[in-house]
């Protein structure tokens, strides 16, 4: 079981780096997409995707995802005042998206959500 976090925010990198450590999950933290093919595979349970970062090709980002990593969840999350990139991740088909917010709050849960399912 391994987690795949794209975001190029070093403060929720480091946060959500260090509650993976203290739940001995394994963390890769990509700052673009352009590496994650590469990162991805079957044991992947979690892929998590910031919305702020530029250039972002949500649908292929999301076939990647599911072609390579049938089982992963994938969940997005972005500025709350961004409705537009919320709404393309929805529509890209991310099983769940919030506003940086929640995120936040949930981080934690998310990452224990991959626990339960190893």
């Amino acid at each position: 079981m391994k987690v795949v976090f794209l975001c190029p925010n070093l403060m929720f990198a480091s946060r959500v780096s260090g509650a993976a450590s203290t739940l001995k999950i394994p963390l890769q933290v990509l700052a673009s997409h352009g590496d994650l093919a590469a990162k991805l595979s079957a044991d992947t349970r979690l892929v998590i995707i910031d919305l702020s970062q530029n250039g972002l090709e949500l649908p292929s980002i999301v076939s990647q995802v599911r072609s390579i990593s049938p089982a992963a969840r994938i969940v997005a999350f972005g500025s709350h005042v961004d409705e537009a990139a919320l709404a393309a991740a929805r529509a890209a088909g991310c099983d769940a998206v919030m506003p940086n917010s929640q995120f936040d709050r949930t981080y934690v849960e998310l990452l224990r959500s991959v626990m339960d399912k190893a």
